[in-house]
């Protein structure tokens, strides 16, 4: 199993997003997403940073949230980010903007 395969899964498995969701998120198809987790295809670089930056994401919802919780989250409008959903950011490119949000929840529940 290749190393993005495996950062797949774990994102799978520790948010709950669906293929259908990581393919939206990383502006492709369900058909590409299905490819890279076979290991048939791998991903471009600017996807493969996004997959990575994701987990990250992912990692740092969970000492906070749940499974679902943190799914729901990243599809959730955020006051802090103008009313966009952290999924579109992500989607757009804006990390960001969205691993600083990431950052002031930590720090707000751990200060």
């Amino acid at each position: 199993m290749s190393a993005i395969v495996r950062r797949i899964n774990n994102i799978e498995e520790l948010s709950g997003i669906r293929p259908t969701d990581l393919a939206h998120m990383l502006n492709t198809n369900i058909e590409t997403v299905s490819r890279w987790r076979n290991g048939r295809n791998t991903p471009q670089a600017n996807n493969e940073r996004l997959i990575l930056d994701l987990e990250y994401i992912i990692e740092q919802l969970r000492e906070f949230y749940g499974k679902d919780d943190a799914r729901l989250w990243l599809y959730q409008r955020q006051r802090s980010l103008r009313g966009r959903m952290p999924a579109e950011l992500i989607r757009d490119g804006e990390v960001a903007e969205v691993l600083r949000l990431v950052h002031d929840l930590g720090e707000l529940n751990f200060g």
